[in-house]
């Protein structure tokens, strides 16, 4: 969570101390998703983040926090154990 405040704070402009975050788990038959989703490979290790911003923020500061401004590679992303990758798909806007 660290991680996606710094890079909020950093490319939304978010104000120190403005951090709301909430966390919840499901269980096994409270989750459903497809392994293999728009050619992505995912496991039963998939963090889903949601972010909740207004309409103030410009494409170029979404880019910037999603990755969308450099290449994001295809399939499984070698992240560390537990690390949230994000491969955005589509639009930024």
């Amino acid at each position: 969570m660290a991680g996606i405040y710094a890079a909020m704070r950093e490319t939304f402009a978010v104000p120190e101390n403005d951090l709301f975050t909430v966390i919840h788990e499901h269980t096994d038959s409270a989750f459903a998703y497809d392994p293999a989703y728009l050619e992505t490979s995912r496991d039963d290790d998939l963090v889903v983040i949601q972010i909740t911003a207004n309409d103030t923020r410009d494409t170029g500061q979404k880019r910037a926090l999603y990755g969308g401004d450099r290449p994001q590679p295809r399939g499984r992303s070698e992240g560390a154990a537990g690390e949230p990758v994000h491969q955005p798909r589509g639009s930024c806007t």
